[in-house]
């Protein structure tokens, strides 16, 4: 059932790289933003045709917007390592010094992107939870700041595009559309992305350190190629792992959709 929110603090995010199949690449987890501070979407108004004769206005017409909508994350803390690996440089130790490149001959090559963010929410009811925004496919181009007596924070422009499938890869049109920039979801916990590889023999996938599923009632998904299907018999879940019952074919990507206690 469609739930009423109001929404509270942003909290955190996520960050996943999507591969030139435009499906998320495994193994992955989710890489985290350190010191989240804003996230903020400017969606332009629809361009309005209006029809007139007669000297009055007969009708008018609403079309999608001819410019695109601008994203950008804000946090307050410059981490080398995730700024590094999104524009695909290395940071590198001289002596005693770490030196992260900037405005490089890389800029337009930065990595292709998932973005999970969430914030802390409240239904009409009173129920506390979680308001999610998924940008299921986005460039972040990284705004480093300047120095002055006030701490400035480094901000994260993102460059969407249009996603036929969910995270997980599987198609939009279940929910009636056949694309999407961004996904607006509610849950009562947050929730996390874990990607599997299958090597053909391991049939027990175990979450991350500190991942715990807030119950059973997560999804598993299984791709094979292009083809993705939900797996919902042959596995056994528990809060911390799925066993399959047979093991994954080598190159099979398993995709956990859960939120964690």
């Amino acid at each position: 059932m469609p739930t009423q929110l109001m929404y509270a603090r942003f909290q955190g995010a996520l960050l996943y790289e999507v591969g030139s199949d435009g499906f998320i690449s495994a193994p992955q987890h989710g890489r985290s933003m350190i010191g989240t501070q804003v996230f903020t979407l400017d969606i332009p108004e629809p361009e309005r045709i209006v029809h007139y004769g007669s000297d009055r206005v007969l009708g008018n017409q609403t079309f999608p917007a001819r410019q695109a909508p601008t994203a950008r994350i804000q946090v307050g803390v410059e981490d080398q390592e995730l700024l590094a690996w999104i524009m695909g440089v290395n940071v590198d130790t001289v002596g005693e010094t770490d030196i992260l490149p900037l405005l490089t001959d890389r800029q337009g090559m930065e990595r292709n992107i998932c973005a999970i963010l969430w914030q802390a929410a409240l239904t009409l009811n009173g129920q506390a939870g979680f308001h999610t925004y998924i940008i299921p496919s986005c460039k972040p181009v990284i705004r480093s700041p300047g120095m002055g007596e006030n701490p400035e924070p480094v901000q994260f422009d993102l460059s969407m595009s249009l996603a036929k499938r969910y995270p997980w890869g599987m198609p939009v049109s279940s929910s009636g559309a056949q694309d999407a920039m961004i996904f607006s979801l509610y849950s009562a916990r947050p929730p996390r992305l874990l990607a599997f590889l299958g090597d053909g023999s391991e049939d027990e996938f175990i979450f991350p350190s500190g991942v715990v599923a807030s119950s059973t009632n997560y999804s598993v998904y299984k791709r094979t190629g292009s083809t993705v299907s939900e797996v919902t018999t042959g596995i056994t879940k528990n809060t911390t792992k799925v066993t399959f019952d047979t093991a994954p074919a080598n190159g099979d990507v398993i995709y956990v959709w859960l939120t964690i206690a």
